[in-house]
């Protein structure tokens, strides 16, 4: 890929670092970039290759092909990554390149999703929500673990500031069971177990019996039960605190969150921890 770039790119463009790009991005960043401009640079010399540098008409469409071919490799990795930014957000100029210069057969829908996220499928059908997708070899075993891990780190980051303790024990849970998987320490059906159990501890925490039953059904509760490391009786308090001070759209209204923040800092006694617990409570669906 680094080479296609030089081809395409020369001294015409704007260049990257490619040793600092090596060095310091993963593999799948590299090829976002490069594969961009790539693009970029096809797009500026395509409308000259026949007539300026006497492209022949079958090596102006084997150039198209092989852009063509980037571009796909990129765009199946952001899917299976989580990556995968809309389209209609990226830059009108190359929005026009894609369309004026590049054309690609329709895709082929290897497994359909129905529209639910590769989580919640696992979360609702367990190994089952696999079934279609390769996994014989195990290249494929790999893949498939890869793209599992991506979106379940994906979706981790997106809650961890609704409750962050819990979520960095999920992300260490999460690191824990790769770094097993590639260490051959678990086959790949234990594996697919253990990812399946982790997903749902990610995507319904309330579901496990990790928390009593005063706080496992809201998600309030269990971010101040976490952050308490466990006590039950202040995380209630805490909870109650909340919904008898909170008004409607508190969130930057300095008055109306130093009204929450007090009915907390009674209970906590504590300055620093209370300006923690309000940060916590903002971040809240539920109040």
């Amino acid at each position: 890929m680094v080479d296609y770039y030089h081809y395409f790119c020369g001294a015409n463009t704007e260049a990257f670092d490619l040793d600092e790009l090596e060095e310091n991005m993963p593999k799948r960043e590299q090829l976002y970039n490069l594969s961009a401009a790539a693009l970029r640079a096809f797009g500026e010399v395509s409308g000259e290759l026949q007539e300026k540098y006497h492209y022949t008409v079958e090596q102006i469409k084997a150039l198209e092909k092989e852009v063509t071919y980037y571009i796909r490799v990129r765009d199946d990795v952001r899917l299976a990554s989580g990556d995968y930014v809309d389209l209609k957000k990226y830059d009108p100029d190359m929005r026009h390149l894609i369309d004026t210069y590049l054309s690609a057969d329709p895709s082929r829908v290897l497994t359909s999703f129905g529209g639910a996220t590769l989580v919640e499928l696992l979360v609702d059908n367990g190994i089952s929500a696999l079934k279609n997708m390769p996994a014989s070899t195990p290249k494929e075993q790999e893949a498939v673990a890869e793209t599992i891990e991506n979106n379940i780190g994906k979706e981790i980051v997106e809650r961890t500031q609704s409750n962050p303790k819990y979520y960095e024990k999920m992300s260490a849970l999460l690191r824990e069971l790769i770094e097993k998987r590639k260490n051959d320490v678990i086959n790949y059906e234990e594996y697919l177990n253990e990812i399946v159990e982790l997903v749902r501890k990610v995507h319904k925490p309330e579901s496990g019996v990790e928390y009593p039953s005063s706080i496992r059904e809201s998600a309030a509760k269990r971010a101040f039960y976490d952050y308490l490391d466990g006590d039950e009786n202040v995380a209630n308090q805490l909870y109650a605190a909340v919904m008898s001070s909170k008004q409607d759209n508190f969130r930057g209204s300095k008055i109306k969150e130093r009204k929450i923040w007090r009915a907390m800092r009674a209970i906590v006694k504590d300055d620093q921890e209370a300006d923690k617990l309000l940060a916590l409570v903002k971040e809240q669906s539920e109040f």
